[in-house]
């Protein structure tokens, strides 16, 4: 179902960059994988998150020697810009389990170096993405997706030795220096973790000596050049069974599974000439030749036990499935739980991912982007591949089935779970919802049944020796041994319509049904009526609501959590960051006066509030991020949000399931008609009124500051307001206090009021 309020993607992304351009150890017990939680950050919090970026770049400036006045204020403004965006995504944490173990991995490999060592932090980035990167800053990020995929301690400190090696021989200014020096890339940096070829080579070497002191087995080398070779396809390789869909309830025919392996495309030695890496043949070889400088190799492999690498790479897991459903990557998801399920079968937490998975998936097939949410035919590799070849062979009635049947099931082993119960009505809505849909082609008898059923009856008191023809039949022969059941002929390439007979006889789930299709289709006829209104009869309604003051904000807001506020402010020459954090100081004077002056409650998390409220605003502030990313990946697809849990427990403590978030972005735009100035002069007697009128009007209208406005529910993670609007002014005080005042005054108001 889409959104009532239509907001496109671009928007929502938009607010998430404004925001983060803006932006500038105690342990719980182990993890319970049949409850599993999110992994949140622990302990206090560090100034990598509380400073600001100006603060930063302010105590680093002069300390770069090696470069220009310019050249360091670029660089400086690059690597703390860029992973201040990074600390302050939604995606980071620290002193969680895995951040913890990274850490005591790193004191191994530098335990005669304690001073290296005091100068690093190591913290998770919550991404599939099968990677590690250090900073200039000091900081070392390990995504959950790279820590997915090892198969030991020994590969994850290679790894951290490999970076390790960056930051201490200055990789990431020297990049700098390169590419400050090419004049392709002169004066900017493209990617922080960026290397040229020889650091790679430089860092896998130099990587060993460390490595080889901390008594790591020399075999776990090549097999880390391996993960990462791999790295893009899931993390384990297990053959997708039939049966795991196909079974009594919902039998599905043979013709809707692969009949044929799609072998693993990776190589080693491919085309290097374009990447900032070498390829991995070319490291691996490069690796071997330097393992004759080191003798008597150690033999470990897991240094704090095989028992506790297990445990933090299923943590990884775990966070890689959470980020499939944010994602949308619903198929890959799916193949996801099905290997979890191996060792976690009664996972609640596995059976609430399954359910919000195929909930998108069903999404995702009516709204016709399904592309999004599976893989591509001719990304078909490996195991997993039988499951996508499987998905995309669903039409809609057979994707409905399924959805309903996972669901369904799921929620009968959990009837009393909240997010079950969620996900299902969301389900049942989209259904509704779908004219395609319809509950009464559903069969009351599963596929066998209904097949016996068809068979042809024979009359024992006849015995014909020569079966009959079709034209040989009488009417009454042929209405006899018609393959029928009930009312509908039984097509067994319609398996769908059979897998769900135990549901059409549950009289609960038919009400259900029914109660929500009676409130769908009262709301979809009030927008037909609408719909119906010629150009000049809407426009008429609007003249009239407008005059009579009809309000579609109105949802009766008294209380609103403000998530750190956005604004940029670009001049013609680029991002003006001083004129940004000034007009963004506005900005929340705005919003604090307004909203006090209405009587409207307003709390703020942001990065100030991490200073006095610490770890615990840093973990909300997250969730809240991750809600609004979900919702920008579903694209105006009603996302059920995935953090239900965590956002209750916002909700209850500030008192409101209102989330607020906005941005500002201003730039300058005078929209002049060149073709118009070309006829001005050569049409003489036209340039007076251009010079005098058209061009002065232009510019002093040139400024736009696009402000958006989103209001989301905390509760079922729908959007309950939005408004953009293109002010056509630059961000003063004066004139975001009038826009934000009509906009909140408009939220105050009472539905129906």
């Amino acid at each position: 179902m889409k959104l009532t309020f239509i907001l496109s993607s671009r928007i929502i992304q938009y607010v998430l960059v404004v925001v983060a351009c803006c932006m500038s150890l105690s342990v719980s017990s182990q993890q319970d994988f049949n409850h599993f939680q999110t992994l949140v950050a622990q302990g206090t919090i560090s100034d990598d998150f509380t400073k600001t970026t100006r603060d930063k770049i302010l105590e680093d400036k002069g300390t770069r020697s090696d470069l220009t006045t310019t050249q360091e204020r670029v660089f400086l403004e690059g690597i703390h810009q860029g992973i201040d965006q990074l600390l302050h995504s939604g995606s980071v944490i620290y002193g969680d389990e895995i951040s913890l173990y990274v850490q005591a991995v790193a004191a191994n490999l530098l335990k005669d170096e304690p001073e290296l060592l005091g100068e690093l932090r190591f913290y998770t980035l919550k991404s599939n993405e099968t990677n590690a990167l250090s900073t200039d800053q000091g900081i070392i990020f390990v995504t959950t997706g790279l820590i997915s995929q090892l198969t030991s301690e020994a590969q994850l400190a290679y790894i951290l030795s490999h970076e390790i090696v960056h930051y201490s021989e200055k990789h990431v200014i020297e990049t700098f220096d390169w590419k400050n020096n090419n004049k392709y890339e002169r004066d900017r940096i493209e990617k922080l973790s960026a290397h040229t070829k020889e650091h790679e080579f430089e860092a896998d070497k130099l990587a060993l000596k460390r490595y080889h002191a901390a008594g790591y087995s020399d075999d776990e080398i090549i097999s880390t050049f391996d993960v990462l070779m791999y790295s893009y396809l899931p993390f384990d390789e297990v053959e997708f069974p039939m049966s795991y869909y196909s079974t009594e309830k919902m039998y599905i025919p043979e013709s809707f599974f692969a009949t044929k392996k799609y072998p693993v495309k990776a190589e080693e030695d491919y085309n290097d000439a374009r990447s900032s890496h070498p390829n991995i043949k070319k490291r691996k070889d490069a690796a071997l030749e330097a393992f004759s400088d080191y003798n008597d190799w150690g033999t470990v492999i897991n240094s704090q036990g095989e028992s506790k690498f297990i445990y933090v790479r299923n943590l990884a897991r775990f966070e890689s499935l959470r980020t499939d459903i944010i994602d949308a990557n619903f198929g890959q998801a799916l193949y996801s739980i099905f290997l979890l399920e191996r060792e976690f079968p009664q996972s609640v937490y596995l059976k609430r991912m399954k359910a919000q998975a195929w909930l998108g998936l069903t999404q995702f097939k009516v709204e016709n982007m399904e592309s999004k949410s599976i893989p591509a035919s001719s990304d078909y590799e490996g195991e997993s591949a039988a499951l996508y070849f499987f998905l995309k062979k669903l039409n809609d009635n057979a994707v409905f089935a399924l959805a309903i049947r996972n669901i369904y099931d799921i929620k009968k082993e959990l009837p009393e779970d909240e997010v079950i119960e969620g996900v299902m009505v969301r389900l049942l809505e989209t259904m509704a919802d779908n004219e395609q849909f319809t509950l009464t082609k559903y069969a009351k008898k599963n596929f066998h049944e209904s097949a016996e059923l068809a068979k042809p009856k024979v009359d024992t008191a006849q015995v014909a020796e020569t079966p009959k023809t079709e034209d040989q039949k009488s009417k009454y022969e042929k209405i006899k041994t018609k393959k029928t059941v009930g009312n509908d002929s039984f097509d067994s390439t319609k398996f769908y319509f059979y897998g769900l007979s135990d549901v059409m006889l549950d009289s609960a789930f038919i009400l259900k049904f029914n109660e929500i299709s009676k409130r769908i289709k009262a709301e979809k006829e009030e927008k037909i009526n609408l719909s119906k209104l010629s150009k000049k009869e809407r426009y008429e309604l609007e003249k009239a609501n407008k005059k009579e003051g009809v309000n579609t904000l109105a949802m009766g807001l008294d209380k609103y959590i403000l998530v750190q506020p956005g604004m940029v402010y670009y001049r013609r020459n680029g991002l003006d960051r001083d004129q940004s954090e000034k007009s963004l100081k506005d900005l929340y004077a705005v919003l604090e006066e307004t909203s006090a002056e209405l009587g409207i409650t307003q709390t703020t998390l942001d990065q100030n509030s991490l200073a006095t409220d610490g770890t615990l605003a840093f973990n909300e502030r997250n969730t809240l991020y991750s809600m609004l990313e979900q919702t920008a990946h579903y694209e105006g697809v009603e996302a059920y949000p995935i953090d239900h849990d965590a956002l209750k427990e916002i909700e209850q403590h500030y008192g409101t399931s209102n989330i607020l978030f906005t941005a500002v972005e201003h730039y300058y735009d005078p929209e002049i008609n060149p073709l118009l100035i070309w006829v001005s002069v050569v049409l003489f007697p036209t340039l007076p009124i251009t010079v005098l009128g058209y061009l002065p009007a232009k510019l002093l209208t040139g400024h736009h500051s696009e402000i958006t406005v989103l209001v989301l529910n905390a509760t079922d993670g729908k959007l309950a307001k939005s408004s953009q609007t293109d002010m056509r002014n630059k961000p003063l005080k004066h004139y975001l206090g009038a826009h934000y005042y009509k906009v909140l005054s408009l939220l105050q108001q009472a539905p129906n009021q």
